[in-house]
């Protein structure tokens, strides 16, 4: 089922247009212009039902990109260990 909302931000109005079927991921995408939002929510939930999707695949249009202002995470021997436990669990589970 896709869903499309309008929130109000300091720029203006944005469209958040959301994807959700049972049995696959729930996608949403944030859009200037509501009939950007509708069309590629449409275009989407046809996707996913009719299997052309391929989840390595990104859906028409969406993009992802790293802010500027991110930053690392310090090399602490907290972040060390958390890092050490994290692969740890992974290759048990695995």
């Amino acid at each position: 089922m896709a869903t499309v909302k309008a929130r109000k931000r300091k720029k203006g109005t944005v469209y958040c247009a959301e994807v959700r079927l049972k049995g696959h991921p729930r996608f949403s995408q944030t859009f200037d212009r509501k009939s950007e939002a509708v069309r590629w929510a449409e275009e989407t939930e046809i996707a996913l039902r009719n299997g052309s999707y391929v989840a390595n695949e990104l859906p028409n249009g969406m993009r992802f990109w790293r802010s500027t202002k991110a930053k690392p995470l310090p090399n602490s021997s907290k972040n060390a260990s958390r890092s050490r436990m994290m692969a740890a669990s992974r290759s048990a589970s695995e």
